[in-house]
């Protein structure tokens, strides 16, 4: 793998895998939390593997889509991607993709956003969940 001969620590460089390796190891139904902040901090190869996976999926008759949670707003090859192959469950707490605007207005996606100004508060609140509910009482949903 390009770069992972800058890992100095063996076990931690062990870990280092293809995006489309990477991939298999998210389950559908699962929260996925990525960096995001327009162009700069969000991951450019995982999810176009991932929305191929969902694809793939979907057109053999299983059903596959994931939550996904970023800090910001991030690009087409995150949120595009995966709601083109209708992979986005739950999108929070922030989205600027015209697909994925597209289908929350039309109520095929989830989208929760935060009361506050600032997403710093999702990490906290998502970690005080219960268990016997989906989502925090604080957050508000829309679609």
């Amino acid at each position: 793998m390009d770069g992972a001969n800058r890992i100095l620590n063996p076990h931690l460089r062990s870990k280092v895998m293809s995006a489309t390796e990477a991939a298999l190891l998210i389950p559908s139904g699962a929260n996925v939390g990525m960096s995001g902040f327009t162009g700069a901090g969000y991951p450019k190869e995982l999810p176009t593997a991932l929305a191929k996976r969902i694809l793939d999926a979907n057109l053999h008759g299983n059903k596959f889509k994931i939550g996904v949670w970023t800090g910001a707003s991030t690009a087409p090859e995150l949120d595009g991607a995966l709601a083109m192959v209708d992979g986005i469950e739950m999108r929070l707490p922030y989205q600027s993709d015209p697909t994925c605007r597209k289908r929350i207005n039309a109520g095929e996606m989830e989208y929760i956003y935060r009361t506050s100004r600032n997403s710093s508060g999702v990490a906290s609140s998502a970690s005080s969940t219960s268990p016997s509910s989906k989502w925090p009482a604080s957050w508000k949903t829309a679609g």
